[in-house]
């Protein structure tokens, strides 16, 4: 898929790459492009957020202990995206 954006940009000069998501943020996070464009992340959830919701519903168990383990590393990607984007649009109050 980063192959397929980076194609495109050379190609068609586009001016910014939007990724609807967090998962499709995934292919322009940490990625430099030739020529150089703009980075959005429109962020429909946070998946970091939502995994928080699940870990909350667990009282203990094993279930618990996965979305702990989830939680931590989940964060640290998803925060580092969207910082390291140029723009981040969000659709909800939680999303900010």
């Amino acid at each position: 898929m980063t192959a397929v954006i980076e194609e495109m940009i050379r190609k068609d000069r586009y001016d910014f790459v939007i990724a609807e998501y967090s998962v499709m943020g995934q292919f322009i996070h940490n990625r430099s492009f030739v020529p150089p464009v703009r980075k959005v992340i429109s962020v429909h959830e946070s998946y970091y957020l939502a995994r928080l919701k699940a870990f909350r519903h667990y009282k203990r168990g094993l279930n618990k202990l996965k979305e702990a383990v989830n939680l931590k590393g989940l964060k640290r990607y998803e925060f580092d995206m969207f910082r390291k984007a140029d723009k981040v649009l969000t659709l909800t109050p939680q999303g900010k």
